[in-house]
C-alpha cells in the first residue's frame, strides 16, 4: 500500500515526459520555433559532438559574413557536453527537447521524497508532486524551445532534499551538476549551499531523534561532523561539505562571469554583466516595477500562493527572483 503513491508518481513522470515531448517537437514541426534559441542550441551541441566545443555561427551584423564563436561568449553551460551525446541515439533536434522534458520531469521525484519526509504521507507528497508538474511557468519553460537553465530544477531540487537530510554527499553531487548548467545557477547554489552549512543546529537535531526515533549514533556523527564556533552568547554550527560548496559557488561564479565569458567575447566582459553588478538601490526599486510585481504575483499564485508559508526555503530563490 505505501508503494502505490510511488507508481502514481512514476506513471505522472512518464505522462509528462510523453506528452510535453511530443507537444515540444509539435511546436517545432510546425514552425514555432527559431534560430534563437533552438537552432543556436541545436548547432552547439551537435558541434560539440563532432569536435568543435560548443560552437555556432554568428553574423558579423556589419555585412561582412558570418563566423564560427563558442557559446561560452556569453554564457558558460558545461551540461551541454554530456546533452550532447543524446544525438548519439536520434540524430535531430528531437532529441535534445525530448532530453530536456525528461529533466524537468525528474524533478517531480525530489518533489516526491521532499513533501513525503516533511508530510509523512506519500498522498499529500504526490499531490505536491503533481503541482510540480502543472506548475505553469515550469511549463512554459519546457515548451520555450531549449535551454539549459531550464535543466535546473531537477538537480537543486535533489541537492535541497539532500541538504535536509544531511546526505552531504548526494548534495555536494547535485551542487555540481546544477553548478554545470548555468553561470548564474551557482549564486543560487551558493545560497543554498550557506543554508545547509548553518542549518538545523545539533539542539534541533537531538531533539528530532528523539521524537522520530533517530539513532543516537547517526546524531552523535552528525555533531562530531561540524565546526563550532562562539560569537558572544552564541554558538554556531558549521557542516564542512556544503560549507566548501559555498565556496567552490562562489570561486566559480566569479570565474565564469568576469574571467572565461570575456576571455571568449569581443567586448572582454559578459554581455550580461551589468545584472550583477548594478548598485544596490538600483535592484530595490527595480523591485517594485509594476510589471515585475504582477509577473511574481502570478509566480506565487499559481503554486496556490503556499510558497509564502515557508519564507526560508522561498528566500534560497532570491538570487533568482532579484
Amino acid at each position: 500500500r505505501e508503494n502505490y503513491a510511488r507508481v502514481v508518481l512514476l506513471a505522472l513522470m512518464i505522462a509528462y515526459s510523453v506528452y510535453f515531448s511530443a507537444l515540444s517537437i509539435q511546436r517545432h514541426n510546425t514552425f514555432r520555433t527559431s534560430a534563437a534559441d533552438l537552432g543556436q542550441m541545436d548547432q552547439a551541441l551537435w558541434n560539440t559532438l563532432h569536435g568543435h566545443l560548443l560552437e555556432d555561427t554568428r553574423d558579423n551584423k556589419d555585412g561582412t559574413g558570418v563566423y564560427q564563436a563558442p557559446r561560452l561568449t556569453d554564457h558558460v553551460e558545461p551540461i551541454f557536453i554530456p546533452i550532447s551525446l543524446s544525438y548519439l541515439v536520434y540524430d535531430g533536434v528531437e532529441a535534445i527537447l525530448v532530453v530536456q522534458t525528461i529533466a524537468v520531469a525528474l524533478g517531480a521525484l525530489a518533489v516526491f521524497c521532499i513533501a513525503e519526509r516533511r508530510l509523512k504521507s506519500g498522498l499529500a507528497a504526490l499531490a505536491f508532486a503533481a503541482m510540480y508538474l502543472l506548475f505553469p511557468a515550469l511549463e512554459a519553460a519546457n515548451l520555450a524551445e531549449f535551454h539549459a537553465v531550464t535543466l535546473a530544477p531537477a538537480p537543486l531540487l535533489f541537492a535541497y532534499n539532500y541538504a535536509q537530510e544531511r546526505a552531504w554527499k548526494r548534495f555536494a553531487l547535485f551542487a555540481f551538476i546544477a553548478l554545470m548548467v548555468k553561470e548564474d545557477i551557482a549564486l543560487l547554489v551558493l545560497v543554498m549551499a550557506i543554508w545547509a552549512a548553518v542549518q538545523p543546529s545539533v539542539a534541533t537535531t537531538v531533539a528530532q531523534s528523539a521524537t522520530t526515533g533517530q539513532s543516537s549514533d547517526k546524531t552523535n556523527s552528525d555533531q562530531a561532523s561540524r565546526f563550532t564556533f562562539r560569537v558572544s552568547r552564541f554558538t554556531f554550527y558549521i557542516s564542512p561539505i556544503p560549507f566548501v560548496v559555498a565556496v567552490v559557488s562562489l570561486a566559480w561564479f566569479f570565474l565564469t562571469v568576469f574571467v572565461i565569458i570575456p576571455h571568449f567575447n569581443i567586448r572582454d566582459q559578459s554581455p550580461y554583466v551589468t545584472r550583477y553588478d548594478t548598485s544596490p538601490l538600483a535592484i530595490f526599486m527595480g523591485l517594485f516595477i509594476p510589471e515585475k510585481l504582477t509577473y511574481l504575483g502570478q509566480l506565487v499564485a499559481s503554486g496556490g500562493v503556499i510558497a509564502l508559508l515557508d519564507p526560508i526555503s522561498l528566500a534560497l530563490g532570491a538570487p533568482s527572483l532579484i
